[in-house]
């Protein structure tokens, strides 16, 4: 599982480092602040067709196959982002690059959650953590020391160039993904009960706003820490680093003690100390809102591969894999959905109002949580 962790940094660094080069790339291309949100947007068509076609690709091809392709694709992408010219390029890049993540996104997790447990999931995710967490800092540094957007998109190339490599070679070690081709049964073939079409749509938005959560405030940290209120861009990069960081220590313990602890509880955890934390980043009392941002991502980082890990439980294990295939879609629709939200707030009001808009999603991620939880115990317990 090395080579699948390594794309899954590499899934994690764009993330992190977007919004750190966002300021200088947009002053180059004189384009408004809210332009961010355009950009997330420009991969969300691209990513939703890969994520939803990635379980029966994955069929077809094998997984090793299908992220080796994706992540050359993606290196492609983010080179000619790196060297384009002019506005329209860019955002053309951004959605071939978003075509890349959505294949890696969907595949990495329907091959998890059929052949790991949450305690594995916990530590794939956290890879994720690592490259989100490395990029904000490395990318701060390359703008400090006057070298520009430029070079650090296009390291971000060159890496994803050796992990095709490396994965072309380690392809064939990675076992397909199979699954059956009924409803969800027990062991002796009956038919198990699980969520139903309701349940099921439940399930996306919560995965929607997760992200929307998520997202948002990692793209928009440095913008409203520098522009909103007064950051230094080296300072703000660590802050924006913490994040990320502690998102990763959250998936870290959900490793370690991820089979000790119940998942329900995890989640109700995390959502409500998500709440919590941007709340208090929106208030910023006594200008400590700054450290609120790790407090929100230690809250946050369990939920996502908490979440993967519940859908064959809840959907049956034979449903699995096209269920995870809409929930990494939903994920992909909520998390630009709400930067371009964000970013249409921040050019009407300023950077200062996107926090309370950050605390409107996680009181809704709070309201799905909860739905979710009453519609998952209303499903029977199966025939022994």
């Amino acid at each position: 599982m090395i080579e699948v962790g390594l794309f899954v940094v590499l899934l994690g660094v764009p993330d992190g480092i977007l919004g750190v080069l966002w300021p200088s790339m947009r002053r180059d291309y004189g384009r408004p602040v809210g332009d961010l949100g355009l950009l997330a947007l420009a991969g969300t068509i691209p990513y939703l067709v890969a994520s939803a076609s990635a379980g029966p690709t994955v069929r077809r091809v094998g997984f090793g196959t299908l992220v080796v392709i994706a992540a050359a694709v993606g290196a492609a992408a983010l080179g000619t982002w790196a060297l384009a010219p002019a506005w329209a390029l860019v955002v053309t890049a951004a959605a071939v690059f978003g075509l890349s993540r959505g294949a890696v996104d969907a595949g990495v997790n329907a091959y998890a959650s059929e052949h790991e447990g949450v305690r594995r999931l916990g530590l794939l995710h956290a890879s994720y953590g690592i490259g989100a967490t490395a990029a904000p800092v490395l990318a701060a540094a390359v703008l400090a020391a006057g070298a520009g957007w430029r070079l650090s998109l296009g390291a971000v190339a060159v890496a994803a160039s050796g992990l095709a490599a490396l994965g072309f070679g380690a392809r064939r070690a990675w076992t397909p993904s199979h699954q059956g081709d009924g409803g969800r049964r027990t062991r002796a073939g009956r038919q198990m009960p699980g969520l139903g079409a309701a349940g099921i749509a439940a399930t996306l938005v919560m995965f929607g706003l997760y992200t929307a959560v998520e997202g948002s405030t990692g793209a928009w940290a440095f913008t409203i820490s520098t522009e909103g209120r007064g950051l230094g861009r080296g300072l703000a990069g660590v802050v924006v680093a913490s994040y990320w960081g502690t998102l990763t220590v959250g998936r870290l313990l959900l490793a370690a003690v991820g089979g000790r602890v119940g998942r329900g509880r995890v989640l109700t955890a995390g959502v409500v100390l998500g709440v919590v934390g941007l709340t208090w980043f929106w208030v910023d009392p006594g200008g400590t809102g700054v450290v609120a941002l790790p407090v929100t991502g230690l809250a946050l980082g369990p939920l996502f591969p908490v979440l993967i890990s519940l859908v064959p439980d809840r959907v049956g294990p034979d449903r699995a894999a096209h269920v995870i295939g809409w929930c990494v879609a939903a994920a992909a629709i909520g998390g630009p959905l709400f930067t371009a939200l964000a970013g249409a707030v921040a050019d009407a009001h300023g950077t200062t109002a996107i926090p309370a808009l950050l605390v409107a999603g996680s009181v809704a991620l709070l309201g799905a949580h909860a739905a979710l939880t009453l519609a998952a115990r209303s499903i029977p317990t199966p025939p022994s």
